[in-house]
């Protein structure tokens, strides 16, 4: 509860719920308006009571759950650095008509925690809804479709796309690394794509565990969240790692959506078999 843990306290609680026939146990820190207590999260005096636990589980004959991190969701802490948590696609646009140049000239899209990353620049001839009124036609549902944002049930969109509406695979020029380009005649939009953070946090976390959540689609970043957490529990318990100390849990996800991660592109096409960039514009 917030830091407030002794080990005496500890000992009085495992035995309770012994003597009463519970046979095992999950450990979570949470804040929850709940005041702040003397131990520090994640610091030693926090890390010896918490193996004490461990061991006072044994020699009771229960066993021990270690919540995957702080607060009650997800997997993050401040160990997090930007480029290893969820990560979200952002962008910027500008509207050219051709012949022009196209100087590489597009504003860098926003970025979270002062990280952003570049992915692509294309260009592509702007439908003519776009052209018209600055909207042009789109799916149902499309920021939940496209991973921005949670929805159930999505909607079906069985709709027919007008045929000016279409932007045809082969139109869409990936113009990446490019410092100049001649645009064709007509209108042509050019989009520039980078990802960044998604700024999202544990929830409940005490203080000195509260930081970004780690990037659910890297094996890197979850890694990283393992070792730096439940790695160190694990080596602070010892032989009772697997024995007593037996399981992890996640509580809840309530950490929101990403759609992006390092390396998409090459797990969408071994996965999926074909290449996704000409379609990020969707």
């Amino acid at each position: 509860m917030n830091g407030n843990i002794s080990r005496h306290g500890i000992t009085a609680d495992l035995e309770a719920m012994q003597r009463v026939g519970i046979g095992g146990l999950q450990i979570f820190d949470v804040s929850d308006s709940i005041p702040q207590g003397r131990v520090e999260y994640m610091g030693a005096e926090w890390r010896e009571l918490t193996a004490h636990a461990v061991r006072e589980a044994g020699r009771l004959g229960m066993e021990v759950c270690l919540h995957n991190g702080p607060g009650w969701s997800a997997s993050g802490g401040p160990w997090i650095t930007p480029e290893l948590a969820m990560q979200k696609v952002v962008y910027s646009s500008r509207r050219y008509k051709g012949p022009a140049v196209y100087g590489a000239d597009l504003e860098q899209p926003a970025a979270v925690k002062d990280y952003y990353q570049d992915i692509l620049v294309l260009a592509f001839p702007t439908p003519a809804g776009e052209i018209a009124d600055g909207t042009g036609f789109r799916i149902a549902d499309w920021e939940a479709k496209a991973g921005y944002t949670s929805k159930e049930p999505l909607s079906l969109d069985m709709r027919a796309v007008p045929e000016n509406e279409i932007i045809a695979l082969d139109r869409v020029v990936d113009l990446t690394g490019l410092r100049k380009w001649d645009v064709p005649p007509g209108e042509w939009t050019i989009v520039r794509f980078g990802h960044t953070p998604t700024g999202v946090t544990n929830r409940q976390a005490p203080e000195g565990g509260l930081g970004l959540e780690c990037d659910k689609l890297s094996r890197t970043a979850a890694k990283f969240h393992w070792d730096h957490f439940v790695g160190k529990i694990l080596t602070d318990a010892g032989p009772l790692s697997g024995r007593v100390l037996n399981n992890i849990l996640i509580d809840s996800y309530e950490v929101k959506m990403q759609n992006w991660t390092p390396g998409l592109f090459e797990h969408f096409q071994r996965l999926r078999g074909y290449d996704m960039r000409s379609y990020l514009p969707c």
